[in-house]
């Protein structure tokens, strides 16, 4: 018996894999979580694509008017600790860091850079 596997769909699967488990952040089982903290911190990288990932959670969510809304919960428009560059980690430094990059523009994307890993986890799968 031969057996073949198509790398593009080995990808595809990570990916969506990781989609599906980052749009249920904070996790039931925090074994998954602590994995994804432990991948993100190793790795240096935030979310399966981008930091903006974790837009597309419930518990991170960052609507488009998030900087003239006070009633956002205080979770709204972060990313966990474990996207922080280690130099940066604190209590709350991954607070607030889509409500500073949105709308994007150069000179913030900058400062975020040297705050927070903004970029892939996947990229060793596109």
């Amino acid at each position: 018996l031969l057996l073949t596997v198509n790398p593009n769909f080995v990808r595809y699967k990570i990916k969506s894999s990781s989609m599906y488990f980052l749009k249920k952040y904070p996790m039931e089982d925090e074994t998954i979580e602590a994995l994804i903290h432990s991948i993100q911190s190793t790795y240096q990288c935030c979310g399966a694509l981008s930091y903006l990932d974790y837009n597309e959670t419930n518990f991170f969510h960052c609507p488009s008017q998030a900087t003239f809304n006070p009633k956002l919960s205080p979770t709204s428009c972060s990313v966990p600790i474990s996207c922080c560059r280690k130099s940066k980690q604190s209590p709350n430094c991954g607070h607030d860091v889509m409500k500073s990059i949105f709308p994007l523009n150069y000179v913030m994307t900058a400062r975020a850079q040297t705050n927070y890993y903004l970029y892939l986890c996947c990229a060793g799968w596109s």
